[in-house]
């Protein structure tokens, strides 16, 4: 947790400070050492928010893209009083939820329906293969883009995306640069890593669509107001484009 309330104000952990949970109101202590990036640390998590995980550097790193007054802000279901931390909560009140570790499939769909208006963007460096598995699309022609917009059809994305994504309701940006450019000796260089690959909530007929987003303006996106999506022009063009590609296909042609 990279903030907690010092005599009623936000104060990011320092060496010597003490402070309240914003959620559970419950002490919690600065962590400030060499190894973890500083944190406030819950003594116990029983009475607490159980999204909550260990922040890395990569949480913190992409939580510093975006202003300081929507980082790490408490959200509440009016009607049942449930209270959640969301990583960043615009003012146009749409969160955007890091995730680098392993998540359930109830964890996941409990925390689209609760927060609603919602992105996630993944750690997509968590687990080595991942990335390899995605540039084999390219590699074998399961991909392609749709005309010369940013939009890409991708075939069979069970075998390229990690599959505990694949059927989220809200948009899912998947970061495979995350900090590998820190460790030389890991980091491939390859372009496809310095783009963000977004998976829309369109599918069908064993068919993904992929959005490719430039890092900056995706942010500059959210700070402007939103993350929206046309989704029924979407799906027209993507129909027009499947019809076209078994039509050629039928016929034996290719492109």
């Amino acid at each position: 947790m990279k903030f907690a309330l010092v005599d009623n104000q936000k104060k990011e952990a320092e060496k010597g400070l003490k402070g309240l949970c914003p959620i559970c109101q419950q002490p919690v202590i600065a962590k400030c050492g060499k190894i973890k990036i500083n944190h406030w640390a819950h003594t116990s998590l029983e009475h607490c928010d159980k999204w909550w995980e260990n922040e890395t550097e990569w949480h913190r790193q992409w939580k510093n893209t975006f202003p300081l007054e929507w980082q790490e802000i408490v959200a509440i279901d009016e009607k049942t009083g449930e209270k959640h931390i969301a990583d960043i909560k615009t003012n146009g009140s749409m969160v955007v939820e890091f995730q680098h570790s392993n998540i359930s499939e109830e964890e996941r769909i409990s925390r689209e329906k609760f927060y609603k208006n919602m992105i996630w963007i993944v750690d997509g460096t968590r687990r080595k293969r991942d990335f390899a598995h995605f540039a084999e699309a390219f590699e074998f022609g399961d991909i392609g883009r749709v005309g010369h917009s940013p939009l890409y059809i991708l075939e069979d994305g069970q075998y390229y995306l990690p599959i505990e994504w694949l059927s989220s309701s809200v948009p899912v940006l998947f970061d495979y640069k995350g900090l590998l450019d820190k460790n030389e000796e890991e980091y491939d260089n390859n372009p496809l890593r310095e783009l963000l690959w977004c998976l829309l909530p369109v599918r069908g007929n064993n068919i993904n669509v992929l959005f490719e987003f430039e890092r900056s303006k995706l942010v500059e996106m959210i700070q402007d107001g939103g993350f929206v999506f046309k989704y029924d022009e979407i799906i027209k063009r993507i129909n027009q484009v499947i019809q076209f590609r078994n039509l050629q296909r039928r016929f034996g042609y290719y492109y």
